[in-house]
């Protein structure tokens, strides 16, 4: 399971912590973070080794991500998350910056969900919330990590086992944003459901709570074989920034879909 989507699915079961403010999104003149994570993730077949980079504020204003094949390499794209709502995408490659709102995303996607048979729809979430073969339960153990402190959890899930790492940090974190991005209304029927199946155990209650961190992850199958894992190499109070000087600017921010398929099309064929 990439990193993404655990924080996605942890995401569905946590508060809004941010306002829902739709009003025009000013691009600043450069983003301006106060800490960055560095992590590796690994699965079982070769090849699958990913470094993801992390920067987050303090203020909770936004939250970027980068990812790339090696530790040393860093991605092309920056993905920046904003606590109004935003998705803002720098391509250092083709120097654009393109934004984006997920609050009218969602909403274009709810439209299109009158297509969609809702019991069908319903009962599929509740089949994948159920978490009926999920159990954890606090070790007791924990470990330093800079000014944190990282406790363990143990796990299992179908035949796998294994331990998650958790931190309470003083940011908000990336399941933060996708917390209030979920609150906007987009499927809010199968987010009660996953709560109500979810909160119930241990590391899904933790989870919950806001400005929490997955540090690690160690996960393998009946047999012992190495399955998912997540590893933190570091976690820095580090100031750096992100110059948008010399970026052109894509501002889908008020387009539905279509409009920005249309002009993402109208843009590379240029």
């Amino acid at each position: 399971m990439k990193p993404f989507i655990v924080f996605l699915l942890a995401s569905f079961m946590m508060p809004a912590v941010y306002s829902q403010d739709t009003s025009v999104y000013r691009l600043p003149d450069a983003f301006n973070f106060d800490y960055t994570l560095s992590q590796t993730a690994s699965g079982k077949k070769p090849g699958e080794n990913r470094t993801y980079h992390f920067y987050f504020t303090k203020s909770g204003e936004y939250a970027a991500a980068e990812w790339s094949s090696s530790e040393n390499k860093r991605g092309n794209l920056l993905i920046v998350l904003t606590r109004v709502g935003n998705i803002v995408v720098l391509n250092n490659r083709e120097k654009n910056v393109t934004i984006l709102n997920t609050h009218k995303l969602m909403a274009d996607m709810m439209g299109m969900l009158r297509w969609v048979r809702m019991d069908s729809l319903m009962a599929h979430l509740r089949s994948r919330s159920d978490s009926s073969d999920f159990h954890s339960a606090k070790t007791g153990r924990t470990k330093p990590l800079n000014n944190y402190t990282a406790v363990e959890y143990d796990v299992t899930r179908h035949r796998h086992k294994g331990s998650v790492w958790i931190a309470n940090v003083d940011f908000p974190t990336i399941s933060d944003y996708f917390a209030s991005f979920m609150r906007t209304g987009m499927m809010p029927m199968g987010k009660r459901s996953m709560e109500d199946g979810m909160a119930t155990h241990p590391l899904l209650q933790a989870l919950m709570q806001p400005k929490t961190l997955i540090t690690e992850i160690e996960m393998s199958d009946s047999t012992g074989n190495r399955g998912f894992n997540l590893q933190t190499l570091s976690l820095l109070p580090t100031r750096s920034s992100v110059s948008l000087q010399g970026f052109a600017v894509s501002d889908y921010s008020n387009m539905t879909l279509r409009e920005i398929f249309e002009a993402e099309m109208k843009r590379r064929n240029n």
